[in-house]
């Protein structure tokens, strides 16, 4: 992204943080918006770019949330929206968002040792039946 632009945070290579405190939610979410439609021509051009929106929950920012999250549904950009309660708490946020990134999933190692199972098992099968025909075995 170079000079990050408009992304506050980048903790992996593929991963773009927003961060939204309470006065850019409470001013209106258009600001938000050009921010995200920003993200979204980023993200067209780096297909892997997962976005994250963090923003300050409190009881300032709680009535805008659910329009935020409508925006977001519906917005190109597939923003992951994550509540942060603290400012203290966004470096561990984005620490866990790196550590996160670098570990492999278990279960996705786990759903290609079923998947490999299952094309060695269709492979058998076609064998069997090309032997069965007569000429072939």
């Amino acid at each position: 992204m170079g000079s990050m632009g408009t992304v506050d945070f980048q903790p992996a290579a593929d991963v773009a943080v927003l961060y939204m405190s309470e006065g850019d939610l409470v001013s209106g979410l258009s600001r938000v918006k050009a921010r995200l439609e920003e993200v979204a021509k980023v993200r067209r051009r780096r297909g892997g770019l997962k976005v994250i929106c963090a923003f300050q929950k409190s009881h300032l920012t709680l009535p805008h949330l659910q329009p935020l999250q409508v925006m977001l549904l519906c917005h190109p950009s597939e923003a992951s929206l994550v509540p942060v309660t603290d400012l203290s708490q966004l470096p561990q946020l984005l620490l866990q968002i790196f550590t996160a990134n670098k570990v492999r999933n278990p279960f996705l190692a786990s759903l290609e040792s079923v998947k490999e199972k299952e094309r060695a098992r269709v492979d058998k099968d076609v064998l069997l039946t090309v032997c069965r025909l007569p000429k072939i075995s």
